[in-house]
């Protein structure tokens, strides 16, 4: 429908309305459906703490780890261990012949019994004023010495035995008997693994959160877990990375062994019972 509105001479207003049809029907109105409601829970809201866990690859090293060594000079007499056998402390692990040693050793024996002998003579000499002091003095003087060497002979007698400086693993092993060795020389290494230590690299943002006492738990490469302590946190960045310190760890794993191991420990400000820390 169209409308037109024209100003006419004595009218105020003229309204002229026509319309155009097309013959169409004006469309229908869109129905609207309605939207179900949607439910809604509500639950209060609180704080907690969140327990948050550092996990990293670390080397598995021992506890001791030391240099065997030939404290005399001479011959392999006797071998009694072999590479990884287990040894106590003080045990014996190789002896160099010790022939010569023993002739000297019985030679000082009979010269500090001499020279106890000479002492006693001058002694009694010296009590009946047959001799003088200072006779009787270098007889003492004499003592002494032949006393000083007998303690050497039995110290060098001792050192042609190999000994292990405490229990651990005979890591490394190369002598035979017949084989002659200068004193002081390495002749094999042991290791103690009880307990084992665990080093690993931590991000100095990390350093933080980490502390002595704090439980850890070490995963092995044969699959075993077991629980260790930090017992040392460095302080100083690592040369390789820049960015990170080293700590230990003191494992206490019975079966494990040296290498690479995953070691996850958790992050805190407290020490807890488990392997997490708050």
């Amino acid at each position: 429908m169209l409308i037109s509105s024209t100003p006419w001479a004595g009218a105020r207003n003229s309204i002229t309305a026509w319309t155009t049809s097309s013959g169409a029907e004006a469309p229908a109105p869109i129905a609207r459906q309605a939207v179900p409601p949607v439910a809604v829970a509500i639950t209060a809201s609180r704080a907690e703490s969140v327990t948050r866990v550092f996990s990293a690859e670390g080397q598995a090293l021992p506890d001791r780890d030391t240099a065997l060594r030939a404290e005399a000079a001479g011959t392999i007499a006797e071998v009694l261990v072999r590479r990884g056998q287990d040894v106590e402390a003080d045990a014996v692990v190789a002896r160099i012949d010790g022939t010569r040693l023993q002739s000297e050793l019985a030679r000082a024996e009979a010269e500090l019994r001499e020279a106890e002998r000479d002492l006693a003579n001058a002694e009694r000499l010296a009590s009946q004023g047959v001799v003088s002091a200072n006779e009787r003095e270098q007889s003492r003087l004499a003592r002494a010495g032949a006393a000083a060497q007998l303690a050497a002979a039995r110290e060098a007698l001792d050192d042609s035995t190999i000994r292990a400086p405490f229990a651990g693993r005979v890591e490394s092993f190369d002598l035979d008997p017949g084989e002659y060795v200068q004193a002081g020389a390495e002749v094999g290494r042991l290791v103690d693994n009880q307990p084992l230590l665990v080093s690993v690299a931590v991000p100095q943002q990390a350093l933080t959160r980490i502390a002595n006492g704090q439980t850890a738990t070490v995963s092995f490469i044969t699959g075993e877990e077991r629980e260790g302590t930090v017992t040392f946190v460095g302080t100083a960045a690592s040369a390789a990375t820049q960015n990170a310190a080293r700590d230990l760890l003191h494992c206490q794993a019975a079966s494990g062994r040296t290498g690479e191991t995953p070691a996850r420990r958790p992050l805190g400000t407290a020490p807890a019972p488990s392997t997490r820390r708050r």
